[in-house]
């Protein structure tokens, strides 16, 4: 929502950001989103 602000906000926009130099790798995900496939899998297949 642009323009609304918080002095106890917890969004960082530095950290939130995928344009700030060094903040965001795309070979990064691939075992973060490996990780979780797994536990997905396991749900998925429990909830059968």
């Amino acid at each position: 929502m642009a323009g609304i602000s918080s002095p106890v906000s917890l969004y960082n926009e530095e950290l939130g950001s995928m344009e700030i130099s060094g903040g965001y790798e795309p070979v990064d995900c691939k075992g973060f989103i490996n990780i979780n496939a797994i536990r997905l899998m396991a749900s998925a297949g429990r909830d059968k």
